[in-house]
């Protein structure tokens, strides 16, 4: 497991001012990224920073959201270490009391932003947050889980992972891990936890991450007060082979 640098991880007492850290990981989503950025930039209504992990990607999305987005903080990395590993270069970056995880292909506006930390505000003995999560129908997808067992490893291993998927809580509930697709956090339980294991390629490292929270003794929230528009795998379509392998790993892991 890679230690998180953890001298310029996030404090509540700072002093930056800044009140959001947003990290988005990117790879070959040069589209979708500036997309996203044209939500979040350049005016946010609150103290607000812009990170872009992006992980040596060949499709020209460090130069264009440079280009495009001087505010953001674009940091290229010297390979492509996964989701956990760029997840860790944007927090050791990242100065604000709280931290938003967010994918690219993700859509968030800024209401939806305030009215989610605002919220998760109101919840001071939770570290981890997510909200509702809907597809581009509108449907809700599932985001939430309760303890990973491994007689559910098998059902998803031969991709008949709806057998044990469950609907998510009616209203506001303590769940044991959150989608990290649009993932929240108080960036103080960083210093406790430390950041995401770098083992985990892709998948499962927020189930491992919200593990870790749980066992330090704060808790992880669902908050369906808001809702956030999710498509999902454009980015692991593009290799599709790693992907497979990679579910898989981290399954075992």
């Amino acid at each position: 497991m890679n230690e998180l640098d953890l001298r310029h991880v996030a404090h509540p007492q700072n002093g930056t001012g800044i009140v959001l850290s947003i990290v988005v990981v990117n790879w070959n989503t040069r589209d979708l990224l500036l997309r996203l950025l044209g939500q979040l930039l350049p005016d946010p209504p609150i103290p607000c920073e812009v990170i872009v992990v992006d992980n040596q990607s060949s499709d020209d999305s460090v130069t264009a959201a440079w280009r495009a987005f001087p505010d953001a903080i674009v940091l290229p990395q010297p390979k492509n270490g996964g989701f956990a590993y760029g997840v860790n270069r944007g927090l050791e970056r990242a100065t604000g009391r709280w931290v938003l995880l967010l994918n690219t292909d993700a859509e968030a506006s800024w209401k939806d932003l305030q009215d989610f930390l605002a919220a998760a505000e109101r919840e001071p003995d939770a570290a981890v947050f997510g909200p509702r999560i809907v597809d581009e129908h509108g449907r809700t997808q599932v985001s939430t889980w309760q303890r990973h067992l491994p007689r559910h490893y098998l059902p998803q291993a031969l991709f008949l992972g709806r057998l044990v998927e469950k609907a998510p809580p009616k209203a506001a509930a303590d769940v044991d891990c959150v989608s990290g697709c649009v993932f929240l956090i108080r960036s103080a339980v960083l210093a406790q936890v430390g950041g995401f294991d770098e083992r985990f390629f892709m998948y499962y490292e927020e189930a491992d991450f919200c593990a870790r929270v749980r066992a330090a003794g704060r808790r992880v929230r669902w908050l369906p007060s808001t809702s956030f528009l999710h498509v999902g795998g454009l980015s692991a379509e593009q290799a599709a082979q790693r992907t497979f392998l990679a579910f898989r790993e981290s399954c075992l892991l």
